[in-house]
């Protein structure tokens, strides 16, 4: 069993991961990161089930593990499992329809279903820390509900969690939430008055963990609200674990951006010849579309092409192109291409490959940029910018822990093992 205090500074976020990512999670481990952080809803549960299948071929390595889980989101129709659906139409709970297709509960009852399914998900008997996973969603629900309201469900869900520490379930929990900066502000999550509600259920209580966004670009933690103290502050005070996500991927000004380094992977792009191939895409794309609507029509008299034209170089993250192509693009070229095999989404691909490399080109401008202002504010830079950010935010800021995306075993061997549980 992994203590609070033996807890590697840096953790395996596993947002993005699944049955994929073995290997890697296997190789974070072997290197000393014991921190793994995951979600009921990451990737439809599929992160909680890399975990359990890792565990069920490696049972000996869950002794070397502190495993993070959240619950709150409700998947949509066509992601809830068959327990699930069964679990909502039979029990009547306390929830908010944030969108169509979006569903939140921290209600007691949904918590006990869903840790349950946590649990067997991953393969063990008790999650080290349990997070109510931005309880703030409960604000934003299609039927107004105030601060009072969200702190009336906190209060009843940290019953709940209590309950599970003594069932020997959890060992810890905690929130995880994108906006707990300011407690005046009406859409934000008050730490110090979820303190009081832990207190009040439990002298001895086991609100341990906090998990919030940080980064260069989002340092509102650091911001003296609590009292003339900051989130950071107020939460050492109480002997509050801190964790810091987003470490790398920044909102700036509502745009992603990603404080990264991709020199090496465009190094060797032919633009010229990229220009070329895109002149070429667009008449066939004309010459299609000319067939389609017996019309003489341009690329630029339509919405989604209009924007490949005009923007192909201008995108600012690899997440962007994917989502412009997946929900935009291609939408559109099934409107006039009914072959699946139509040469259009051949070499839209290339296109969409190029377009990402102009992305990473942007991001590493746009890093080094940064880079050059952050010595400022003290930031030393080191080998690579992963480590460069991490060691700010552990050794400046404050931060107890800080998760990282690590998808490749190149990006673990980044950091080295200066992070790692000693």
């Amino acid at each position: 069993m992994v203590e609070v205090n033996e807890v590697s500074k840096v953790g395996l976020g596993t947002y993005r991961m699944d049955l994929n990512y073995l290997d890697v999670l296997k190789y974070a481990i072997d290197q000393g990161y014991n921190l793994i952080d995951t979600a009921s809803n990451y990737r439809g549960g599929e992160s909680e089930k890399m975990i359990g299948y890792f565990l069920k071929n490696h049972s000996h390595y869950r002794s070397k593990m502190f495993i993070i889980s959240k619950v709150g989101y409700i998947p949509f129709d066509l992601k809830k499992s068959n327990q699930l659906k069964e679990f909502l139409s039979t029990n009547r709970i306390e929830k908010s329809t944030i969108q169509t297709d979006f569903d939140f509960s921290i209600d007691p009852e949904f918590i006990d279903f869903q840790i349950n399914q946590s649990l067997s998900r991953m393969n063990i008997d008790q999650i080290d820390a349990y997070l109510l996973h931005n309880p703030e969603r409960i604000l934003s629900s299609r039927i107004p509900t105030g601060k009072q309201a969200l702190s009336s469900r906190i209060y009843k869900a940290f019953i709940k969690l209590e309950q599970l520490v003594e069932q020997g379930k959890i060992r810890y929990y905690g929130i995880s939430s994108n906006v707990c900066f300011d407690p005046k502000d009406e859409i934000s999550i008050d730490i110090q008055e979820i303190a009081k509600l832990a207190s009040s259920i439990n002298e001895h209580h086991h609100f341990k963990f906090i998990q919030f966004p940080f980064n260069f670009k989002e340092q509102m933690a650091r911001d003296k609200t609590y009292a003339g103290k900051s989130l950071i502050e107020f939460a050492k005070l109480n002997n509050l674990v801190t964790i810091g996500n987003r470490p790398l991927n920044m909102n700036d000004n509502d745009h992603e951006f990603r404080f990264v380094d991709y020199s090496d992977r465009y190094s060797d792009f032919n633009e010229p010849l990229s220009d070329q191939g895109f002149i070429e895409f667009e008449k066939l794309v004309e010459e299609r579309l000319k067939q389609a609507t017996e019309q003489n029509m341009r690329m630029l008299d339509f919405e989604p092409t209009k924007i490949l034209s005009l923007a192909r170089k201008q995108f600012q993250s690899t997440t962007g192109v994917d989502n412009f192509f997946n929900n935009q693009l291609l939408p559109f070229f099934k409107t006039f291409c009914e072959n699946p095999q139509d040469p259009i989404y051949k070499k839209s691909s290339d296109i969409a490959r190029d377009m990402k490399l102009f992305a990473m080109r942007n991001m590493t401008i746009k890093s080094k940029k940064m880079m050059a202002s952050l010595g400022s504010i003290g930031v030393e830079e080191k080998e690579n910018y992963p480590l460069t950010a991490v060691k700010y935010y552990l050794d400046n800021v404050g931060l107890d822990h800080v998760l990282m995306g690590m998808r490749k075993k190149e990006y673990i061997d980044d950091l080295g093992k200066e992070f790692i549980a000693q």
